[in-house]
């Protein structure tokens, strides 16, 4: 019986036709808050599906249900949040890809930072040259409640 059912598998897959197929195969793709918190999926978060979310967010985390976060519950709700990017960070630190990050991928990884941030050559990092260097901001949310992209800047502001 398995045999049978098993042989028409992609007969059944082909006649269901390329939209069911595509449906169940591609997950929600784009920045982890707009996939979790898009609940239309229009493609835009407004700010009561932002709400929504963390509210989502806060009952899942508030172990002792007291409708805030300790700072043992926020601790937990930010590495919950950060491990999709912890694991693209593990992955690419570990250069010859045996799961683990051995000293000499560290080092790599810190010389390959010098060598890129040593903006005027003098082979050493000054603390201008180790500070954080921002993004171009991706969103922002806008009178209609509405996150749309970056806000304008005001003249003479970098």
């Amino acid at each position: 019986m398995f045999r049978i059912w098993a042989r028409h598998l992609p007969l059944a897959a082909l006649l269901a036709g390329p939209a069911a197929i595509a449906a169940e195969a591609v997950p929600p793709q784009g920045p982890p808050l707009l996939v979790a918190a898009d609940a239309d999926h229009d493609g835009k978060v407004t700010a009561a599906e932002l709400r929504s979310e963390r509210e989502r967010q806060v009952a899942r985390f508030d172990a002792d249900q007291d409708g805030s976060l300790s700072p043992q519950e926020y601790a937990a709700w930010f590495l919950d949040a950060a491990q999709p990017r912890l694991a693209r960070r593990f992955k690419a630190d570990d250069r010859d890809g045996d799961g683990r990050i051995a000293l000499e991928e560290l080092v790599e990884r810190s010389a390959a930072m010098l060598h890129r941030r040593d903006r005027d050559g003098d082979g050493a990092l000054s603390a201008e040259e180790l500070r954080p260097r921002r993004r171009p901001t991706q969103a922002s949310v806008v009178p209609s409640g509405t996150v749309s992209g970056p806000p304008a800047r005001a003249a003479g502001s970098s």
